[in-house]
């Protein structure tokens, strides 16, 4: 009977820090996951807006040299 006893407080120990733990680092890679994706958004905009106001520029300077 204790045997019984412990063996289910041990699987409802074990089954609750198991989804407890999965449950807490995947909603922090989620978390994370997002927010990297949203920087390297932000930053391949960044990049691609200087891309732009570079060649734009440039072609003025040619323009105005030429």
């Amino acid at each position: 009977m204790f045997f019984t006893i412990f063996h289910l407080f041990s699987l409802f120990f074990f089954f609750f820090f198991f989804f407890f733990f999965f449950f807490f680092f995947f909603q922090v890679f989620t978390h994370y996951f997002f927010f990297f994706l949203l920087i390297t958004f932000i930053r391949f905009n960044l990049e691609y807006y200087y891309y732009l106001l570079t060649r734009c520029v440039l072609s003025q300077a040619l323009k105005h040299n030429s």
